[in-house]
């Protein structure tokens, strides 16, 4: 009988110098090192990043003075809208990301209002706002929610 407390205290002492040993490895360990790797020319246009996103599938969405950048942990890749002319395919200044709980990522931009990129198809489509009467303006958006019933509000 006086055996069993003895062994639950050297149990406890055993865990417990487990437990005091570092989470981390060596910091000399290459394969615990961080890397870290810059970022070229050309990779994030205009150099300016308004916000950062990241969807459920994990892909990371840069948003940037000249459009939308997705980073997959390899490679980055210019997101465009779809159009049968070259120089309207440009998503323009985003100012704004929200992942939403569908899957889309919703876009807030400077002068397009409100777009919307949709993971299945891989294609942006723009969801025009009122304008409040006054012809060939488009609100800039600052900030998107989406409420529990996926309401989205800006």
């Amino acid at each position: 009988m006086k055996q069993q407390p003895l062994a639950l205290i050297a149990l406890i002492a055993a865990s417990s110098v487990h437990a005091a040993t570092p989470a981390f490895p060596d910091a000399g360990n290459p394969l615990v090192e961080p890397r870290f790797e810059s970022v070229g020319v050309g990779i994030i246009p205009r150099y300016v990043v308004p916000t950062v996103a990241q969807d459920r599938a994990g892909f990371m969405w840069i948003a940037t003075g000249d459009g939308l950048v997705r980073f997959d942990g390899y490679r980055f890749r210019a997101q465009e809208r779809d159009s049968p002319h070259p120089g309207k395919r440009n998503l323009g200044w985003i100012r704004v990301l929200l992942a939403g709980r569908d899957g889309r990522l919703w876009i807030g931009t400077e002068w397009d209002d409100l777009a919307v990129y949709d993971p299945v198809s891989e294609r942006v489509s723009f969801h025009r706002g009122d304008d409040d009467g006054k012809a060939g303006v488009l609100p800039t958006i600052r900030a998107l929610v989406e409420d529990a019933a996926r309401h989205l509000d800006r």
